[in-house]
C-alpha cells in the first residue's frame, strides 16, 4: 500500500478523510503525531520523518500541508489529497475551533499567527490551495482535489486510489457543525 497524505488546511474535512482512509484499511495518523512531524518538519531529519510515519499509511491535518516536498521525496509514489470546502465555511469551522486560545506551533507555522485572524486564515488557505495545485500540475494522477462538504466522497476516492468502494456510507465528522455567520 502506497503512504497517502491529505494535505488540505485543517477544518477542510480531514476527519472525514482520515475515517475513510481507515474503513478502507488505511493505518492512518490525524494530528495524534502532530508533534512528531513537526519536530521533523523543524529538523528536516529523515529519520525524525520516519519515526513520525512508523507503522503509517496515511497522514492528514496540520503540519502535514507544510511537508508536501519532503513526503513527496522521501515516499516517491505516494498520493495526495488536498481537501477543499467553501472558504467562507472554512473560515467559520476555523474560528469556532480556535476561538480565543494561541493557536499550537503547528498552526502558527501555517499561519504565520499566534491568534485567529480571519483574513490571514482565508489568504492562506487560498495560497495553500493554489501551491499545491501548482506544486502537482505537471503530475496530476498524484493529486485529488476533494470536498467531502459538497458530497464527494468514495466513488472519486476510490478511483484515485485504485479501491473498490466499499458498502458503506461516506464518514462526515462534524458535518454542519459550524456555519457562517
Amino acid at each position: 500500500m502506497k503512504k497517502v497524505f491529505g494535505v488540505g488546511n485543517h477544518k477542510t474535512a480531514t476527519s472525514s478523510l482520515d475515517q475513510a482512509l481507515r474503513i478502507l484499511g488505511y493505518r492512518t495518523t490525524h494530528w495524534d503525531r502532530h508533534q512528531l512531524f513537526a519536530q521533523a518538519l523543524l529538523s528536516g531529519k529523515v529519520t525524525d520523518l520516519e519515526l513520525a510515519m512508523r507503522d503509517i499509511d496515511a497522514a492528514s491535518d496540520l503540519p502535514i500541508p507544510l511537508m508536501i516536498p519532503e513526503l513527496d521525496q522521501h515516499y516517491p509514489g505516494s498520493k495526495f489529497i488536498l481537501t477543499v470546502r467553501d472558504p467562507e465555511h472554512f473560515a467559520a469551522s476555523a474560528e469556532n475551533h480556535i476561538g480565543t486560545r494561541r493557536l499550537a506551533l503547528e498552526e502558527y507555522l501555517f499561519y504565520g499567527v499566534w491568534k485567529f485572524e480571519r483574513k490571514r486564515f482565508l489568504e492562506r488557505y487560498r495560497q495553500h490551495n493554489q501551491s499545491v495545485q501548482e506544486y502537482f500540475a505537471s503530475r496530476p494522477a498524484d493529486l485529488l482535489v476533494l470536498d467531502i462538504t459538497t458530497g464527494e466522497g468514495w466513488p472519486k476516492l476510490c478511483g484515485f486510489l485504485g479501491l473498490d468502494v466499499p458498502a458503506v456510507v461516506f464518514p462526515h465528522a462534524y458535518k454542519a457543525k459550524y456555519r457562517p455567520r
